[in-house]
């Protein structure tokens, strides 16, 4: 019997081995020369399996506002984080020594949206790639994010996985060999689960599981292949420019703990020291906001000891788009530094007060939705009476319009023998008239007819009678009926809608500006003031006695009227016994207003519309 020959080196003074040699096999013959080669074979994989899971993915801290590598870590926080894009990589050096080193490649990429639908549901993709002279390691996938309160997010992501290994590492090897009988490659998939809670005024939790599915990467299915599943949960504090973060997961070695102490900017700048001691390794980051939406991220992992350590360092650097920045001012303030900053009086005390303004929100949306109504004044008294309130569009507070007042569901089967047994009168046919040549002009418009009770039943003759007699696409025509799922129309009544109607929706509802000083003398009074961009006051808060620690505001100016677009400021004034006045920081932020119209035309004579509509809809109400 022959038995294969290993040839190797080994760049690793730990239980970690990269396969640096060649494996070379002699030929032999019979059946006894199968099973060592699949043995050694298998080894063979296995060993260069564990090399991948010695180099952890690209993840950030779970608890993280600010770092883009951490939507990765939790997809809850894409509620959480502004729009952005993100481009990183990332390069390894593996060995005892620099000359001995091996630079390993990886990087990673995503798009987080996190008002995708109103502002409760967000969503991201994002990938991965892992590239060393072994094995390369893609993954690609997708996360959606739930806010389900203004500070709690839950978040699933799914991703593909794919594994191959290059067949040249593997010199002389038979591929015909039953560790390849499969081939080099492998692909799976892998899920993981989140959540992000803002408990207290800079107080966050997070937790989650990663790999639900516990994926195998082995060629050959070996249990060294299976990625574990891993429960994370995190908790970070924040105080005076300063936040905490300590995270504990569960991984191959156990319980792997991880800490980290940053020193931040409402902008998205920090500076952050941390470590693992499962990993024997600490690393240096920073963030640095560039203006504008662009941003850049740097950090440097280290490690303590080479005798548990997968490297001896590695470098990533990320750069960072975000979408909704608030805008460069024509004329900016010079950013405060985390040590506070006051413009003083004509006073030279030996300790001059100091108050720091922060905010978590850098700009508002400002929805505003508009429903205008013509009720045709030829509609008899009764057929107003039958409408319901629904019918005429009831304002809601999301931010994403309906387009059919009432919910309605289509009904599955049509049956073509129905026909109208009422004779349609002159005035009826010539309106219908009018709508099929609409629709045979224009092949994209729609039309619902929508029946309640036995009013369902006289749809569908309807619907036949138009196909038939008009000649019109039966895809242009649905017959609809109310979702026996939503709540029950109420009826109009006798009170005649207005003509108009608007509705404010503001995200956020409500801002929280912190308040962070250092001073020792008493204040007698104090005023907030927000101005617009011309200097103009459109809001003013203030108290007597003790500073606050923080201020909520409704985004709303001394009238009571939702703020309009533009560029505000806003800063601290406040007053000692004595007299003496002082002044922080000034902050910024930013109004985006939207606003979306709906016109109501009712009538009961289609020829009188003059106006295209998105939608037309036949209500028959048989009761």
């Amino acid at each position: 019997m022959f038995m294969p020959v290993l040839r190797m080196s080994f760049v690793s003074s730990s239980s970690d081995f990269l396969i640096a040699g060649r494996v070379r096999r002699f030929s032999g013959t019979g059946r006894r020369s199968v099973i060592p080669r699949l043995l050694w074979g298998m080894w063979l994989v296995s060993l260069c399996f564990y090399e991948a899971g010695a180099q952890q993915a690209i993840l950030g801290l779970p608890t993280s506002l600010d770092d883009p590598a951490a939507l990765q870590a939790n997809p809850a926080l894409i509620s959480f984080h502004r729009p952005k894009v993100v481009l990183g990589a990332q390069g390894y050096y593996v060995g005892l020594s620099r000359a001995e080193t091996l630079p390993l490649r990886q990087g990673y990429t995503l798009l987080s949206l996190p008002y995708m639908v109103g502002d409760w549901l967000g969503m991201g993709v994002h990938a991965q790639y892992f590239d060393s002279p072994v094995y390369k390691r893609l993954l690609l996938g997708s996360a959606l994010s739930w806010r389900l309160l203004r500070g709690v997010s839950l978040g699933v992501s799914a991703s593909a996985y794919h594994v191959s290994y290059n067949e040249e590492a593997f010199v002389e090897v038979d591929m015909s060999d039953p560790v390849f009988a499969g081939g080099t490659s492998k692909e799976t998939f892998t899920a993981a689960v989140g959540f992000f809670a803002q408990v207290l005024p800079g107080l966050h939790l997070a937790g989650g599981v990663r790999h639900l599915n516990e994926p195998n990467l082995s060629l050959v299915g070996a249990p060294e292949g299976v990625e574990p599943r891993s429960f994370f949960g995190g908790i970070s504090y924040a105080l005076a420019g300063l936040r905490a973060h300590v995270v504990l997961t569960t991984g191959r070695r156990g319980l792997e703990p991880q800490v980290a102490l940053e020193a931040y900017s409402t902008q998205g700048s920090y500076v952050r020291l941390g470590g693992s001691p499962a990993d024997a390794s600490g690393f240096a980051e920073g963030q640095l906001y560039l203006g504008g939406p662009l941003s850049v991220n740097y950090r440097y992992q280290l490690p303590v000891s080479d005798l548990t350590a997968a490297t001896s360092g590695s470098h990533r650097l990320t750069l960072v788009f975000e979408f909704g920045r608030v805008p460069r001012l024509l004329d900016p303030v010079s950013p405060p530094g985390h040590f506070l900053e006051v413009t003083p009086p004509d006073l030279d005390p030996a300790f001059v007060p100091r108050v720091y303004l922060d905010s978590r929100e850098p700009y508002l949306e400002h929805f505003e939705k508009r429903v205008e109504r013509t009720i045709d004044p030829r509609l008899s008294e009764e057929a107003l009476r039958s409408l319901t309130a629904e019918d005429l569009v009831v304002l809601d507070s999301s931010t994403a319009s309906r387009r059919r007042p009432i919910p309605t569901e289509p009904v599955e089967r049509l049956v073509p023998g129905i026909r109208l047994v009422d004779l349609l009168s002159d005035t009826y046919q010539r309106s219908l008239q009018l709508l099929g040549d609409g629709l045979k002009q224009d092949s994209t418009l729609q039309v619902a007819i929508t029946g309640f009770d036995e009013g369902v039943v006289k749809a569908m003759g309807l619907r036949n009678w138009l196909l038939a007699g008009l000649q019109v696409q039966a895809s242009q025509i649905s017959v609809e009926q109310p979702d026996s799922t939503a709540l029950p129309p109420r009826p109009l009544g006798f009170q005649r809608p207005p003509a108009s109607e608007s509705l404010t929706v503001l995200n956020p509802e409500v801002t929280t500006i912190y308040v962070l000083a250092a001073y020792a003398d008493p204040t007698r009074d104090w005023e907030l003031t927000v101005r617009r961009d011309d200097g103009a006051i459109v809001k003013r808060l203030s108290g007597s006695g003790t500073l606050p620690q923080q201020i909520e505001w409704d985004w709303r100016d001394d009238r009571g009227r939702a703020l309009e677009a533009g560029v505000y400021r806003y800063r601290l004034t406040w007053r000692t016994p004595e007299g003496v006045q002082y002044v922080s920081n000034e902050q910024a932020f930013y109004v985006r207003k939207v606003v979306r119209k709906i016109h109501v035309y009712v009538t009961q004579d289609p020829a009188t519309l003059s106006v295209p509509a998105d939608l037309l809809e036949i209500r028959l109400n048989d009761k």
